[in-house]
């Protein structure tokens, strides 16, 4: 096989060889794709093979020859030309229209052994994979060349084929008649295609017997057997016969063996799966067992082996639905926006599937193309974007100087460049005479621990406890203690929300508990933080030979006054202790709409007369738009024809009862949907919003400490005095 490393140089030594006494320019990747699939059609079996792992590596290095490739799949006549483009159209991104081809020469070609090598590369490519189409509609095509063909060996090829597609009992069924009915040499394809397909019961004996021959075959049998062996092994481990604490797990077995309906769903390995979640999952939120996709998908995680399109994704109305693109990104790059709805990736329907599924099919090898269909309020039909995966770079510090010598850094999680990116802020701050700064923490769900260790070093002496890990029994696992003697004197609001955890409530409790001993400045405002307070580390399972794994909780972190922070979450869904999790010095919780108000305004906002009155008026009002976006100082005159709006949305009727909406939800709607628009037209995210009560609050905090009156800064004027009195606020007023 060749190495990605190789194509070029191999292919244009070939390109250079008709006329060696000149030297000639090197030849563009579409070249070298024609060159590759002109040799694809003089097919031999090595030759052909080689030339399509290298057309295939050349797909992945240059993405652009690929609707070159797609097209030669589509029109060359040459059916070893159309599987070999397949393949790489497959490894391209471009998995539907490469299931397509392969389903067009099973469906067309009268070569069985064609028709065969295409079933076999179509299983290879779809097993435990998702994204190549809809799975019913291609199962039943072939399904109809199973029942149309009497050739068993290709009835195994499809039936195969059949299953890694949309799995179901129907190629099981088929399989296990050509076993009961077929020769010699059918049964044991058969048996070998059934063992492979995961039902090893129908064919154990045929199994058995072929594994004692020194054939391939026989070879193969005996490597499925061994595998069944493991798979029966982890079974026995997790249920020993002679061990009665097993009794309840073996009588449910052996109940199911016996009696269950349909004994062809009974599979041991799924009952084993299942029963091994069921014992992770019984302890903890973060305890869990990893099968082999999920482990797979652990370790694909942990290497970043994976690109996307760089944006922010949920499901709004059952159809994902963009949140807002991240800039710089290739969705941003190539026009998304936010709220865009995409209705399809890679011509599947994204209607009411998991979002999961969804967010791994936009994954994929960086380089490669992700084909979606977007539609957008005031479109009459979706249009169709390429975007080219890359991996995303997100900062995860982002800081802003505000009014009244204040620096705020917004902390979006810990990673191995927070450090340095804190750092660059902090000298950009003593460069502008910043005073006092606000560490945002909200949302950040933690990351990497020594980068909450790094940052606590800002503001404590060198030798400083961080943090204690203590595992079963109270033993002492790490300490961990900062570095440096030189520190940051400057006074610091830490923000932290019921989403903040794990190294972000490290970092924010360290700095809790040194601001008490008098280590430093510090106050925390806003609400009390998630509680992740636990460490897992991953283990892979011997008796599966390594193939699945488990994610189990090893200790707990405790801050330097000896608290824990982990708070008890049962995995029954019920009520968390309230012990555990950092409480702020300061609560602040953000206000919550009535449900009513929050319905109205949904319809108000569904109505797309929001982002109509924003589209008409964005291009002649830019520069207002982007201050209002910023900071509006709740007035509701600087909005454009604004008590045009109101007379329209200020009353709305629900039920027959007429419903009365203050200005100052309709201004909040119009100013939600400016703030959209700015962003995805400037490319550049807000990091603060001045209606935030829990930032306003922060803000006044931090000027306490630096004894600045908020009265003497314009901005800050309109809710200097909003938590003076003891519940709280007095309610914003809009002009």
């Amino acid at each position: 096989m060749f190495r990605k490393s190789a194509v070029f140089c191999i292919l244009t030594a070939v390109f250079c060889m008709g006329n060696l006494g000149y030297p000639q320019a090197a030849p563009t990747p579409q070249e070298l794709a024609q060159k590759l699939i002109d040799d694809m059609s003089n097919y031999n079996e090595s030759a052909f093979w080689q030339s399509a792992q290298t057309l295939e590596d050349l797909v992945v290095k240059s993405p652009n020859v690929i609707d070159f490739v797609l097209s030669s799949a589509e029109n060359r006549p040459s059916p070893y030309v159309r599987l070999g483009c397949a393949r790489a159209l497959y490894t391209g991104g471009k998995k539907r229209e490469a299931v397509t081809v392969l389903i067009q020469l099973i469906k067309e070609n009268n070569d069985d052994s064609i028709r065969m090598l295409t079933a076999d590369l179509g299983s290879k490519l779809v097993k435990d994979d998702s994204g190549f189409g809809t799975r019913p509609e291609i199962s039943a095509k072939i399904q109809d060349a199973i029942n149309a063909s009497t050739n068993l060996k290709l009835k195994i090829s499809l039936c195969k084929f059949n299953y890694f597609i949309n799995g179901g009992v129907q190629p099981w069924n088929d399989l296990k008649n050509i076993l009961e009915s077929g020769d010699g040499q059918s049964k044991e394809d058969a048996a070998l295609a059934l063992a492979e397909c995961g039902n090893f019961e129908p064919a154990m004996a045929t199994l058995r017997n072929l594994a004692k021959k020194p054939t391939p075959e026989g070879v193969l049998a005996a490597q499925f057997l061994a595998k069944r062996e493991i798979d029966d092994r982890m079974l026995r481990q997790l249920m020993p016969l002679n061990d009665p604490k097993y009794n309840l797990l073996n009588e449910i077995i052996t109940l199911i063996e016996e009696n269950y309906v349909d004994p062809e769903k009974v599979d041991f390995k799924n009952l084993v799966t299942s029963a091994a979640k069921g014992l992770a999952g019984s302890l903890d939120a973060f305890t869990s067992y990893l099968d082999e996709k999920g482990k797979k998908r652990l370790e694909e995680v942990i290497k970043g082996k994976y690109a996307g399109i760089g944006a922010y994704v949920s499901m709004r109305d059952n159809v994902l639905t963009i949140e807002k693109p991240i800039y710089p990104g290739p969705a941003a790059e190539a026009g998304l926006r936010s709220l865009d709805k995409i209705i399809e990736i890679e011509n599947e329907s994204t209607l009411g599937r998991d979002i999961e599924d969804l967010t791994a099919i936009l994954k994929g090898p960086e380089g490669t193309i992700a084909t979606v269909k977007v539609l957008r309020k005031g479109w009459v039909e979706a249009r169709e974007y390429k975007i080219k995966r890359a991996r995303i770079n997100i900062k995860t510090a982002k800081y802003e100087v505000l009014p009244g010598n204040i620096g705020y850094v917004q902390v979006v999680s810990f990673s191995e460049n927070t450090f340095n990116e804190l750092s660059e802020g902090f000298k950009y701050f003593q460069g502008n005479n910043v005073k006092a700064v606000i560490m945002d923490m909200r949302d950040n769900g933690g990351g990497l621990l020594d980068a909450a260790v790094n940052i606590v070093d800002l503001f404590v002496p060198a030798n400083t406890v961080v943090v204690t890990t203590k595992g079963k029994n109270g033993k002492v696992f790490e300490t961990k203690k900062t570095k440096f003697d030189d520190k940051l004197d400057i006074p610091v609001v830490v923000l932290i929300n019921s989403s903040t955890a794990s190294a972000a409530e490290i970092f924010s409790g360290c700095m809790q508990d040194y601001a008490k001993q008098g280590l430093l400045k510090a106050v925390l405002v806003g609400e009390q933080s998630y509680g992740k307070g636990s460490v897992q580390r991953p283990f892979e399972l011997q008796s599966t030979g390594g193939a699945t794994g488990m994610r189990l909780t090893i200790a707990k972190y405790f801050l330097p006054s000896g608290r824990s922070i982990h708070r008890d979450r049962p995995v029954d869904g019920s009520t968390p202790s309230k012990e555990g999790g950092i409480n702020p010095d300061i609560e602040v919780k953000l206000p919550e709409r009535e449900f009513w108000l929050e319905n109205v305004l949904s319809k108000v906002f569904d109505s797309g007369e929001i982002e109509k009155y924003v589209k008409e008026r964005y291009e002649t009002n830019k520069d207002l738009f982007k201050q209002l976006a910023q900071d509006d100082g709740l007035d509701t005159s600087r909005y454009p024809d604004f008590e045009a709006v109101y007379e329209k949305f200020g009353v709305f009727h629900v039920d027959k009862n007429e419903i009365h909406l203050d200005r100052n939800e309709i201004r909040r709607l119009l100013r939600t949907q400016i703030r959209r628009v700015v962003v995805d037209d400037n490319k550049h995210e807000f990091i603060y919003d001045m209606e935030d009560v829990q930032f306003q609050r922060a803000i006044l905090e931090a000027l306490k400490m630096i004894n600045t009156d908020p009265e003497s800064i314009p901005t800050y004027k309109i809710f200097a005095h909003k938590f003076d009195n003891e519940n709280g606020a007095k309610k914003d007023e809009p002009k």
